[in-house]
């Protein structure tokens, strides 16, 4: 197998393992920020165990792209729970357009004509998912995913403006961070049920 269909198949598996974790976000019998805080926690163990991170520098846009992941990861947790997995997941990725959008202020690259076009056509759908909502829930969770998308937009600006260097440091501290700030707010273990228990473990993984 050549190394760009293995390098796809990865991208196709983090992706359905991404969308899948929506599902099981709804899954966990706990408020978002109890969900965001363990599933963190086991993810930064496990990044910490499995990639020991090396290679990066302590700069003002690794800070940047450490907590803008850590709010990202939580963001997208209370957005999953507040409205649909689909529409978080989806409002998530808006990010890709404030990266064309802003990527020529913060990385001094152009913006194409083509790149405007699908900015527009982005905000056009977006600007779907708040027509004719009735739910303030709902609507509420569609901003704060919106707002998830903007943090995930600020860590791949940040990542890009260093080159990628420390881009598992990044992620793997950012759980930290997430876990750390969260564990006050986060209801005790031995509250939840088993299976959410188990759940958490393999969002985390």
């Amino acid at each position: 197998m050549s190394a760009e269909r293995r390098g796809a198949l990865c991208v196709l598996g983090a992706a359905l393992l991404w969308s899948a974790g929506g599902v099981g976000i709804k899954a966990v019998a706990a408020p978002p920020l109890t969900v965001a805080c363990y599933r963190s926690a086991v993810a930064a163990l496990a990044l910490l165990a499995f990639l020991r991170p090396r290679g990066w520098r302590w700069t003002p846009a690794f800070a940047v792209a450490v907590v803008s992941y850590a709010a990202c990861l939580t963001t997208f947790v209370v957005a999953t729970k507040w409205t649909s997995a689909a529409n978080a997941i989806f409002l998530q990725y808006s990010g890709v357009v404030w990266v064309l959008l802003l990527s020529p202020v913060v990385l001094r690259e152009p913006l194409r004509r083509m790149d405007a076009a699908a900015i527009a056509l982005a905000f056009a759908g977006m600007g779907l998912f708040f027509v004719g909502e009735l739910d303030p829930h709902g609507r509420a969770g569609d901003r704060v995913a919106l707002l998830s998308g903007v943090c995930f937009a600020a860590l791949v600006l940040a990542l890009r403006h260093e080159r990628d260097r420390g881009a598992e440091a990044a992620v793997t501290y950012g759980n930290v961070l997430a876990a750390a700030v969260l564990w006050p707010f986060a209801e005790s273990p031995s509250t939840l049920p088993v299976q959410s228990l188990v759940v958490l473990v393999l969002l985390g993984v």
